[in-house]
């Protein structure tokens, strides 16, 4: 038992490492995809904060006739501002995550055809054409699938950290409620993780195999319709493709027995939270102006998603370790 623990750290640790290495080769793309994403988390608060003041100095005045211009074209001006600051982070973030990944797979790429040069020609002639056009294919893409979500995640950690702060600022009791969601989806992705570690790695696999015997199939067409082999490698193709399918059925089975929880539990929790936290606010133990998280918990609602990006470091990690190691680019 020990040492399948022991060996779950280093594989994950080992993952880590690889994206490091990753990032490590255009940090720059990444290093503004991340900062977008801050600017997205704190603009997202920031609404929260902003259609709090709203509430008390725009809704609230405008039902009792005491409406000041002054304070509408201040609201206005704040939430369009909020809404524009927001567009903008989630503009650099997309976008340059996404140059982050094409242009790590372009590096992954090269690497792979200069190792593939400095081979000698007995391994060309041992290894068919169609696995070594899937190493440069399926595991450059497999392996570089984490960089695309991972400023994302960074953005929903930093909302889940202002929620809980946001929490903490006013009422105890409702920061009991966000401490009890997080560990309670922790032990969750936990168990998801170690279910869907193996059918992960072997459907990853199976997509290698495939790939390979789709572009055997390709490169030899001449060759199979001479000896009149179309319905034995239509055949092997076949096997190949149900077997593929069949993982990946067992991978779609787990997840859908404990997606309902990832997505069920946050929002019960936020229930819970708009409830005992209008409790609260009835019995005068929180002020409605102190009560804004509350009536606006964006940051929590967010939880979810959160957790969801955040698995792209769980079992995928491992997978992306296995392509790393089974292609050419380490």
């Amino acid at each position: 038992m020990t040492d399948q623990v022991d060996d779950r750290r280093t594989i994950f640790v080992r993952g880590l490492r690889i994206i490091r290495g990753y990032i490590a080769t255009h940090p720059l793309p990444f290093t503004i995809s991340v900062t977008g994403a801050a600017v997205y988390a704190g603009a997202t608060v920031g609404s929260t904060v902003v259609l709090g003041r709203v509430t008390d100095d725009v809704v609230i005045p405008a039902f009792r006739d005491d409406l000041r211009t002054g304070a509408l074209i201040a609201g206005v001006v704040a939430v369009l501002a909020v809404g524009a600051i927001k567009a903008l982070g989630i503009v650099f973030r997309r976008y340059f995550a996404g140059m982050t990944s094409a242009r790590v797979q372009r590096t992954l790429r090269s690497r792979i055809v200069d190792r593939y040069q400095e081979l000698p020609l007995a391994y060309h002639r041992a290894h068919p054409t169609g696995e070594l056009i899937a190493h440069a294919e399926a595991d450059v893409e497999a392996a570089t699938d984490v960089l695309n979500p991972l400023p994302f995640s960074t953005a929903v950690v930093l909302l889940a950290i202002f929620a809980v702060i946001s929490l903490l600022l006013t009422d105890a009791w409702l920061a009991l409620i966000g401490f009890a969601i997080l560990p309670t989806l922790a032990i969750l992705n936990r168990r998801y993780t170690r279910k869907a570690e193996d059918p992960a790695i072997k459907a990853q696999q199976k997509v290698g195999e495939v790939s390979s015997v789709a572009h055997e199939s390709f490169d030899g067409a001449l060759v199979v319709k001479t000896l009149g082999r179309e319905d034995a490698e239509v055949a092997r193709l076949a096997v190949k493709a149900r077997e593929l399918r069949d993982q990946r059925i067992r991978l779609g089975k787990m997840r859908a027995a404990f997606e309902p929880s990832f997505e069920a539990l946050p929002n019960l929790g936020i229930i819970l939270l708009l409830a005992v936290g209008a409790w609260r606010v009835s019995n005068g133990s929180i002020s409605p102006r102190r009560d804004r998280p509350v009536r606006q918990p964006v940051p929590v609602a967010r939880v979810p998603d959160a957790i969801d990006r955040l698995r792209a470091l769980g079992h995928p990690t491992r997978r992306r370790r296995v392509r790393t190691h089974r292609g050419c680019f380490r």
